[in-house]
């Protein structure tokens, strides 16, 4: 009988160490329920983020592609833009390229049209009407020892007259001739008048003046150097070759105050002429015998 007892204590023993255990395996696998339960709303909520994750990537990805839509037309509007700025380039350069060639033109006429004319300075004028055309005739036949008849198609005065009387000098008179070899006589007269106080040149457009202005200096230096100079509208050939102004070298014994073209020495002022610049042109006599004369 005791040893029942005993027997049965043991088992109760056994039996509520069971117990004990499988109300810690419970607690353990409500636990286990809870944190299931807590992984699982992170889980949820870990998704819910990652949908909202996914909706932000698609965002980007559409507003990337808008983007990338809106730079390849971009692109094509600048490919034409290029296109048509290298077209109005192209335009713009025929256009200069035209502009230069009418005004080489129009220069090319107004000489053709001034090279029967010669400018003469320094004869005196008088109060009243003149013939211009008889003083001009006179001068060439007793300064200039020019024989024979010169016809003259248009002679005249030139400049304001007011002006003229204020600077006390008279106002040159410019003659066109009617045939291009009595004007090449007369030029080549010129030499007849130095040392008097007259003088003459030709007439040539106001842009191709001052070019001459520029290469009167360099062709004088070349003379003195010995070498063939030849003087065309507003080119200078020395030696055959043409010689720009601007490149010209000068001897290196002239002083920095000697480098540039020299002036002229004080002169009579003469009445300029629209297109023309006679004061500074090339003379053959009286205070412009200074300026060399070259073949034109």
């Amino acid at each position: 009988m005791e040893t029942k007892l005993t027997s049965i204590e043991h088992q109760t023993r056994t039996l509520q160490e069971v117990n004990e255990k499988l109300t810690r395996l419970t607690t353990r696998v409500e636990r286990s329920e809870e944190k299931m339960t807590e992984i699982e709303n992170k889980v949820i909520d870990l998704d819910g983020n990652l949908q909202g994750c996914s909706n932000l990537f698609d965002g980007l990805k559409e507003k990337s592609e808008k983007v990338s839509t809106d730079l390849k037309e971009l692109g094509s509007r600048v490919s034409c833009t290029e296109v048509d700025g290298r077209s109005m380039t192209m335009q713009m350069n025929s256009l200069v390229r035209r502009c230069e060639e009418m005004e080489e033109k129009v220069k090319d006429q107004q000489c053709r049209s001034m090279k029967y004319n010669i400018i003469f300075s320094g004869i005196q004028e008088s109060e009243g009407n003149e013939d211009c055309e008889k003083i001009i005739k006179e001068f060439i036949a007793e300064k200039l020892k020019v024989e024979g008849e010169i016809p003259l198609v248009n002679v005249h005065r030139i400049g304001n007259r007011s002006k003229a009387r204020r600077g006390g000098r008279p106002r040159s008179i410019i003659a066109k001739f009617l045939y291009y070899k009595d004007m090449q006589r007369v030029k080549g007269a010129g030499k007849q008048l130095k040392g008097t106080s007259f003088g003459m040149n030709e007439q040539f457009p106001a842009e191709v003046e001052e070019v001459r202005k520029k290469l009167y200096p360099i062709a004088k230096e070349e003379r003195r150097k010995g070498k063939k100079v030849v003087l065309l509208r507003d080119r200078l050939y020395v030696e055959d070759e043409l010689i720009i102004p601007e490149r010209y070298e000068w001897p290196q014994h002239r002083s920095d105050a000697s480098a540039r073209p020299p002036r002229p020495p004080p002169r009579h002022k003469r009445t300029r002429y629209n297109g023309s610049t006679p004061d500074r042109s090339v003379s053959f006599g009286g205070a412009m015998a200074s300026t060399p004369y070259v073949n034109s």
